[in-house]
């Protein structure tokens, strides 16, 4: 009898994974019928290349959710870019050596569901045999690895992914109080509605679970822009308004410090501890806050 993980060909899917999926919006169990998976108020979700896809259909219907979508895109065509450069090993090694602090102090505990964390890299700093699944948007996320020999000699955790579901942070496809730990990092600024997706961590959070939120904020710790920044800024808005595209922002939020806490407290979070990178120059903060 086929299941739900003998869908997924394209990502190995645990079964204790496989019993949580549900329907990324009523949150009911989903119906697998004629190898696909329909929702109980009859919509069906597809396998694309292998990898069940919980995105939703005319996403792209309002002027955030169009940014959004324009944002995603350029993001996959430079990640796809990033696998033939030259170089990249040193580039992954720097990034370990960033971030090995970071869950030094912000430990990853028990069962981590990791929003957009695209090809899993975070399970480097978590126990081997430790639970870990992932939502990302990005389709291919799995599929490059293989394409990458350079990220898979510092991360040797990709060599077998796994539980990897394509979906969107504000609509995840798990059922709620299944998870210890939500990690988004450097994601929640790409978010299409922050408020949303964290409301949505809080949902699938156990009593007492942690979100860990990592993302450069505008103006660092005091929250005020510095002339520096201000300036940066300003030549390129005047760069993309004569036409270099390149230069464009896909971001659909610049947070600032106060911002960032304030939100994460309006989702029923009680903030617990705050690092600052130490490699990012006092710009990249991570959190951890506690379901309240």
């Amino acid at each position: 009898m086929m299941s739900i993980g003998d869908l997924s060909t394209g990502c190995y899917l645990e079964p204790w994974f496989c019993d949580i999926i549900r329907d990324p919006l009523s949150k009911d169990h989903l119906i697998l019928t004629d190898g696909k998976l329909k929702s109980s108020w009859s919509r069906f979700y597809s396998v694309n290349a292998g990898i069940l896809d919980f995105r939703l259909d005319g996403q792209t219907d309002t002027a955030v959710l169009r940014d959004w979508q324009k944002g995603q895109g350029a993001y996959e065509a430079f990640a796809k870019a990033l696998i033939t450069k030259a170089g990249m090993a040193d580039v992954y090694r720097r990034e370990i050596e960033g971030v090995r602090p970071v869950y030094d102090e912000l430990p990853i505990r028990g069962a981590c569901l990791d929003v957009g964390g695209f090809d899993g890299r975070v399970r480097s700093f978590m126990a081997p045999d430790a639970p870990y699944a992932c939502v990302d948007p990005y389709l291919s996320a799995i599929s490059d690895i293989a394409l990458n020999p350079a990220l898979v000699l510092a991360y040797p955790e990709l060599k077998n992914p796994r539980n990897f579901v394509c979906g969107l942070a504000e609509h995840l496809p798990i059922s709620g109080g299944t998870f210890d730990t939500v990690h988004m990092r450097s994601v929640i600024d790409h978010f299409a509605n922050p408020y949303l997706a964290l409301l949505e961590a809080n949902r699938v959070l156990r009593n007492g679970g942690q979100l860990i939120v990592g993302v450069s904020v505008e103006g660092g710790a005091a929250g005020v822009p510095s002339v520096k920044e201000r300036a940066r800024e300003c030549a390129r808005a005047i760069l993309v308004g004569i036409g270099m595209k390149r230069y464009r922002d896909h971001h659909i939020w610049h947070p600032t410090f106060p911002e960032l806490k304030n939100l994460i407290g309006a989702a029923g979070f009680v903030m617990d501890k705050i690092h600052w990178q130490a490699s990012e120059n006092g710009r990249v903060v991570y959190l951890r806050a506690l379901k309240n």
